[in-house]
């Protein structure tokens, strides 16, 4: 039980925290005003780029720290962020943030758990592919 939550934990953390330093840096290279609250669709489109990236190495990385039941703990890591997603749209009125295109929310939910499930899918596919390594060595 307790790796489970620190897996869930891990996977959550690497993703937020990939995508808030990306996100600082897409702000600061991308924008031409900084403190401006309208996105370009160049910075939208570099944005879904990495947050897909970043829910993809979160997934693993839930994968990794859980050994087991990879797909449970990548499904707990993609409920976890329909439950943050879902406070913030609420806590919001269920407006998008200033500049944002209406889409964009749902959107990048999609892409998140997508990447999440696809992190955990290679997280598998690489344990899988050393135990087989490692019968071939016993033969």
């Amino acid at each position: 039980m307790g790796r489970s939550i620190l897996a869930v934990v891990a996977g959550y953390f690497t993703m937020r925290i990939g995508i808030v330093l990306a996100t600082l840096a897409a702000v600061f290279f991308m924008l031409a005003d900084p403190t401006s609250t309208v996105p370009t669709p160049a910075y939208l489109a570099v944005n879904l780029g990495y947050s897909g990236f970043f829910a993809a190495l979160g997934g693993y990385v839930a994968a990794l720290v859980a050994r087991q039941s990879e797909y449970r703990h990548a499904l707990a890591l993609a409920g976890t962020l329909i439950v943050v997603n879902a406070v913030a749209f609420v806590v919001s009125g269920g407006a998008s943030q200033e500049g944002q295109p209406v889409w964009y929310p749902y959107v990048i939910l999609a892409i998140g758990i997508g990447g999440i499930y696809l992190g955990a899918w290679f997280r598998v596919r690489q344990r899988s592919s050393a135990e087989s390594a490692h019968v071939v060595e016993d033969l």
